[in-house]
């Protein structure tokens, strides 16, 4: 090494400053060859040729090194440390009286005025700390070295961090990243990097294989001209790869994993001969919920429709069924967005633990305690990190006004950002999203946007009263719980609803068992599914009556019936037959509302309710 490279004759490590000094000048290979020289540590240029930057060769400190075998890097910003002897990093700083943060040479600075700076704690664990400008997801380090070489047609660099970036651009390379590390680049403003020749050098580790997919969202779909991935020949990242000696040019190519939603379109691209061998739906909660469903579940104010989502939610998280007739195959943990406060949630939940004698366990049911914006992309991404901690079989977003703030509803277009979220989080954690909304004065449907229902899986709504036009909320007026809508099977009866106080005053909902069948239309008319329930009655009946045997198949069961001018459809035809053989074999149809006692009976309970 040249000696007008060298610290001055004399002067100590502990004399030159460290990152953040006044001293501007002073690097991290100055210290270095300080600490190295006050522990009798000569330090020669590397003498072999290298392929890339300057290279160094000292005696090891960190054992006793005849022969010189510590091989040192200069990035500029900062300096790399190789025993061939294979002493570790830490223990080579440490035997001469440095910190891990001296072989940085500088913070990392950012032209939006944030300033990154690298930490190491007692236990040796890096940490990276942010003053200065620190408003949003700021900007691409180097930026405009960035914007330059976008707009030159130059190929671009993204790593996961400054370290390495900064390696890449010691080599003469256009090289950024974004501040926060891994997750930074899901914050940070790539436009610049719009139409740019992007290499992208994900880390080998896990954070690695989640910021390659962060990458290809941010910059896929036509936004870079161009991105592809290279991955270290050696080591776990860029700097580790040159310094093992390693070129440019000799960086692996990789072929990053799709995206997940991508490969969920690939993956629903069958053959129709494929589709028979395609599995029936998965209860999740037996005649209400399946898994991996968004499900719309909308009401006027005090229709009881949010103690029938926590009822469901309860019934996922214990395994107790709900009014005795929806059972739950397997227990599975549950996500509450109590957007509407908690107060009346806590005390819910304990009335429908004395009703069931059991609590949830640890882990199995998860309360959010204020509402999560869905258009606020900060509020999402902690929402994900919820979802993917306790991986729910159901999320319960109640209600959807609260978390859509400032959204015109009528717009398909503005409802689009917040219901791809609820999609999103159904499509990749594989879980129900059941979502609580009101609907308008006539019960037609969900308030706002048509798009809320015909995206749904699933729709149910709890109607007051008997006709569209009912505001009587009071105790007497009746809940209907009505299935508009399953897109993989059939929809249940309509169910009356009834409101149990308990002995601590606290009330639980369930369907009512005592009630007649409800068999009218929205407009007071009888519906179609209640004109079809009469017609399946019947011919049953009429089956019974003339002894016909439960063998006997749908279609001459159909010309049976038109024998004796009885006017039936091939479905009646199909359901009569289904509905008999069942009642012979001792089960009941999936939905089917049942005739079943609650357990004890309570009073309704006065005043408003939602």
């Amino acid at each position: 090494m040249s000696d007008e490279s060298r610290p001055t004759s004399g002067e100590a490590a502990s004399d030159i400053g460290g990152p953040g000094s006044s001293d501007t000048k002073v690097t991290a290979l100055d210290r270095l060859v300080a600490a190295l020289a006050d522990h009798g540590r000569e330090v020669a240029d590397y003498p072999e040729p290298r392929r890339h930057g300057e290279v160094y060769l000292a005696q090891c400190p960190a054992h006793d090194d005849g022969n010189p075998s510590l091989v040192v890097y200069d990035h500029g910003s900062h300096i790399g440390l190789s025993c061939r002897t294979g002493c570790d990093r830490p223990e080579i700083v440490k035997a001469v009286g440095l910190k891990m943060s001296d072989l940085f040479s500088a913070d990392y600075r950012y032209e939006d005025g944030r300033v990154v700076h690298r930490e190491y704690d007692a236990h040796g664990k890096k940490k990276f700390p942010q003053s200065g400008n620190r408003q949003g997801g700021g900007v691409l380090y180097r930026l405009s070295e960035v914007v330059e070489a976008v707009a030159a047609g130059t190929e671009v660099h993204l790593c996961e961090g400054e370290k390495d970036a900064d390696t890449l651009a010691s080599l003469g390379l256009v090289a950024t990243t974004a501040p926060g590390g891994a997750g930074g680049l899901a914050r940070v403003d790539v436009t610049p990097l719009k139409g740019a020749r992007v290499i992208a050098h994900p880390d080998r580790d896990a954070a690695g294989e989640k910021w390659t997919v962060t990458a290809m969202e941010c910059l896929g779909d036509g936004h870079a001209a161009s991105l592809k991935f290279l991955g270290p020949k050696v080591g776990k990242d860029v700097t580790d790869h040159i310094e093992a000696g390693y070129g440019l040019d000799e960086f692996v190519p990789l072929i990053p994993a799709r995206h997940p939603r991508t490969q969920a379109v690939l993956d629903a691209a069958l053959d129709a001969s494929e589709l028979d061998g395609l599995p029936e739906p998965t209860p999740l909660l037996t005649g209400a919920l399946n898994a991996s469903e968004y499900v719309l579940l909308s009401g006027k104010f005090a229709t009881y429709k949010s103690f029938v989502a926590l009822a469901w939610a309860f019934a996922v998280a214990t395994g107790k069924a709900w009014s005795d007739h929806y059972t739950v195959p397997v227990t599975r943990p549950v996500v509450y967005v109590a957007a509407e406060g908690v107060s009346g949630i806590r005390k819910r939940l304990r009335a429908l633990e004395r009703l069931h004698g059991v609590t949830p366990a640890p882990g199995m049911f998860t309360v959010i305690r204020r509402p999560v914006r869905l258009a606020i992309p900060e509020e999402v991404e902690a929402l994900r990190l919820v979802v993917a901690d306790k991986r729910p079989a159901l999320v319960v977003l109640d209600t959807w006004h609260r978390m859509t703030p400032g959204i015109e509803e009528n717009s398909a277009t503005e409802t689009a950002v917040p219901l791809d979220v609820a999609l999103q989080l159904r499509d990749d954690f594989a879980t129900t999203v059941l979502v609580v909304h009101h609907t308008g004065h006539k019960q037609q449907h969900a308030r706002g946007s048509s798009a809320l229902e015909d995206d749904a899986d699933a729709s149910w709504m709890v109607r007051l009263g008997d006709s569209e036009d009912a505001e009587d909320r009071g105790p007497q007026t009746p809940r209907t719980l009505v299935h508009r809508k399953s897109k993989d099977g059939e929809t249940a009866q309509p169910a009356r609803l009834v409101l149990t106080v308990d002995d601590d005053g606290e009330a639980t909902v369930a369907v009512d068992p005592f009630a007649a069948p409800v068999q009218q239309g929205r407009r007071g008319r009888p519906s179609k599914a209640g004109q079809r329930e009469a017609q399946v009655a019947e011919l049953v009946a009429a089956l019974d009556d003339a002894g016909v045997g439960t063998d006997t198949g749908y279609r001459q069961v159909w010309e049976w019936a038109a024998e004796r001018e009885m006017i039936v459809t091939e479905a009646v035809a199909r359901e009569a037959v289904k509905r008999r053989r069942e009642r012979q074999n001792g089960t009941t149809a999936a939905g089917a509302v049942t005739a079943v006692p609650l357990k004890g009976q309570g009073t309704a309970l006065p005043g408003t309710l939602r």
